[in-house]
């Protein structure tokens, strides 16, 4: 089969399922941060609930509420215990597995504020690293049990994966420095899941911290990763002799944060005004291709390990008009066509709801009403892609363009493909799709085609269209083109 974009972009397709060639598609790439949950929005979790089925989600990232820890007692409230266990059951209905973000000090167990990095960051008390290792790890292997070994008491299913920060090398996320991290936090963190692990026989996963894609460049190495924070997390665990089976980082595309429309952060009046006149342009390095080299420059390094996008899309605060529209679902798109080319385990698209959302703008995929914006569409796509990923002979992707594909087949013979092109900076260019099979004998000599567009309302379903070709075998081929 060949798929022709113009100018000079062309996918040849083996029909041989036959071989190391064909690959599952993952769909562990297809997942989101902040699944809601009862104690915020009723109706907002029944809407997504009802946009589901069992087998969409696979990893969701959840927080595991580790600041509302109460020390004198040494466990959560009841509430927050019900909190917890009803957000992991909702996710688990779906057939999905919860990863617990244990950002937050317990604020009962905080060291006092160091004056330097509150004053210029601002003071969150439990963004402060904790007086007491010991004390901090013994919170930490409390929560654990109570999502594992109390789960398994009640008949239900035990959480699998744990990661102990989000973000703890951007100060605003975290008052401290690197070595209070590690040696009061993450060390104790890996302890803890250790000793769980022994009295319960359970084969736990731990992950480092998803470091910051907000550190500027110049800190970092290829692909604008914190290599150094993750470097001293694997000799952390080797020399303190716990298993750390996962590497995790967040990166938004369009770092650092130049956008069309408003500016990513709030500043005030008159610094917004200023802000937005500099910014209200397009970030010509927002690329998919940047994902494809962080993943293979990652496997690389820690070829054992397993490899997670805590949180990705094309901008963390999503004040970018782009991130709800057909600019936004095309970088998600040729986002997961690039991950899964480049063999990443699971991704989290930042993210399914937010809380505080008076209005459509802003982060979330789904609006408060339950309707997916156009990001959300390329994920509902992905997820009906086919089982198997047919071998792509030559070409498929073209990175100068931010071209990708992804060529699948399902178990009753149909062939799914996407096609994504996103354009970080415009370039006025014409691609014309042509189809034409080979070895694909049920499809016959032509195709009827179903063309699917991302709508260009921020928030809504994607519109169908149909290529002008003839059916003579009564075959389909769905195509979602962003």
């Amino acid at each position: 089969m060949a798929i022709l974009l113009e100018p000079g972009f062309k996918v040849d397709v083996s029909a041989d399922a036959q071989g190391p060639s064909i690959r599952t598609i993952n769909q562990r790439l297809n997942d989101f941060s902040h699944f809601p949950h009862g104690g915020q929005n009723e109706a907002m979790v029944q809407n997504v609930l009802d946009q589901m089925g069992p087998g969409f989600v696979s990893i969701v990232k959840v927080p595991a509420m580790t600041s509302v820890y109460q020390c004198a007692t040494g466990t959560y409230s009841e509430y927050h215990r019900s909190l917890l266990q009803n957000r992991i059951d909702d996710i688990h209905s779906l057939g999905g597995e919860p990863i617990l973000d244990f950002s937050g000090t317990p604020e009962c167990m905080v060291r006092q504020p160091s004056g330097i990095l509150e004053a210029i960051f601002g003071d969150t008390p439990d963004q402060r690293p904790p007086e007491n290792a010991e004390e901090y790890g013994n919170a930490i292997e409390y929560i654990i049990r109570l999502v594992t070994e109390d789960r398994i008491h009640q008949g239900k299913r035990p959480v699998k994966y744990f990661y102990p920060w989000v973000e703890p090398d951007f100060y605003i996320w975290y008052k401290g420095f690197w070595p209070e991290f590690i040696n009061k936090q993450f060390i104790p963190f890996g302890l803890a899941l250790q000793r769980v692990e022994n009295d319960t026989g359970l084969d736990l996963t731990l992950f480092t911290a998803a470091t910051s894609s907000m550190v500027p460049s110049f800190f970092k190495g290829p692909g604008n990763i914190d290599y150094e924070l993750i470097e001293s997390m694997v000799t952390a665990a080797e020399v303190n002799d716990f298993d750390l089976e996962g590497i995790l980082w967040n990166y938004y595309a369009s770092y650092p944060f130049i956008g069309k429309g408003r500016s990513e952060f709030e500043f005030g009046d008159p610094i917004d005004s200023m802000v937005n006149f500099f910014l209200k342009r397009t970030n010509s390095k927002t690329s998919a291709a940047l994902y494809f080299e962080q993943i293979s420059t990652l496997k690389t390094l820690y070829p054992d390990k397993k490899l997670g996008l805590a949180e990705w899309s094309i901008l963390v605060g999503g004040e970018d008009e782009r991130t709800h529209n057909h600019e936004g679902g095309s970088l998600i798109a040729s986002g997961l066509s690039a991950m899964q080319e480049a063999g990443l385990d699971f991704a989290n698209v930042f993210t399914l709801y937010f809380k505080h959302e008076p209005t459509n703008r802003l982060h979330a995929l789904l609006n408060l009403q339950g309707i997916g914006d156009q990001r959300w569409n390329a994920l509902d796509f992905w997820s009906q892609l086919g089982e198997e990923q047919l071998k792509i002979r030559a070409g498929g992707h073209a990175p100068d363009h931010d071209v990708w594909s992804t060529v699948t087949r399902h178990t009753n013979g149909d062939i799914s493909i996407m096609i994504a092109n996103h354009r970080g900076k415009p370039r006025h260019e014409r691609y014309d799709l042509a189809i034409r099979l080979e070895n694909f004998n049920q499809f016959g000599s032509t195709v009827y085609s179903q063309w699917i567009e991302p709508g260009q309302a921020p928030y809504g379903p994607p519109e169908v269209k149909w290529l002008n070709a003839k059916n003579n075998s009564g075959g389909g081929l769905p195509l979602m083109l962003l």
